[in-house]
């Protein structure tokens, strides 16, 4: 999982916003908080440098809006990809299947969500825990899971398990954030490499 940390972004802004193409400053241009602009273009920075595409040529969405490469175009590191931010962070992982991620930053873990959201299950392995950690770390999964198959949030997250749906997942706290990711096989496993604005 490659990441980018918008506080590291802020800086070098003015100078990297007009190497990014123009779908992707008319995203940034729809924003009105600093932090949005600064994860919107973080994110399109990733795929520039990292996929090694132009979101104008190469990248379409389908009707659900999960992004996917024209085809024609594969980037060195597979043929599916998957990008999000939360926090501080944009981030974006490619892999030959289908990948979905999510990050979120972690604060008080909004008890509404465990009760409407979570099945018996994943209640019960929160509660074994640390649960504010844990109940980010099954909401995070959640939405992997939810962006890996394509329906997004058309996906009722009380509808299916992290523990048993066909998709493998895995979490990892860092910096005060929670970032999961989700794929078929051993792919889910993932490792965190920054990617620094300053160098771009």
């Amino acid at each position: 999982m490659y990441l980018m940390d918008i506080r590291e972004l802020e800086p070098e802004y003015n100078r990297l916003l007009p190497l990014l193409p123009s779908l992707r400053k008319t995203m940034i241009s729809r924003f009105k908080m600093k932090e949005d602009k600064l994860r919107c273009a973080a994110a399109g920075l990733l795929v520039k440098y990292v996929l090694g595409a132009d979101e104008d040529r190469d990248i379409l969405r389908d009707g659900n809006g999960k992004p996917k490469f024209r085809d024609g175009f594969k980037s060195r590191l597979g043929g599916y990809f998957s990008l999000t931010h939360g926090g501080s962070y944009a981030a974006l992982s490619c892999r030959e299947g289908e990948i979905g991620i999510d990050a979120e930053q972690i604060g008080s873990f909004p008890g509404s969500i465990f009760k409407i959201c979570f099945r018996p299950d994943e209640q019960e392995w929160i509660l074994k825990g640390g649960v504010n950690t844990r109940s980010y770390a099954v909401w995070t999964m959640k939405e992997s899971i939810m962006k890996a198959d394509g329906r997004g949030i058309a996906m009722e997250p009380k509808s299916f398990s992290v523990f048993d749906c066909g998709w493998n997942t895995a979490y990892r706290e860092y910096d005060g954030h929670m970032f999961a990711a989700a794929a078929h096989g051993d792919e889910a496993a993932f490792s965190v490499k920054m990617v620094s604005p300053s160098k771009l």
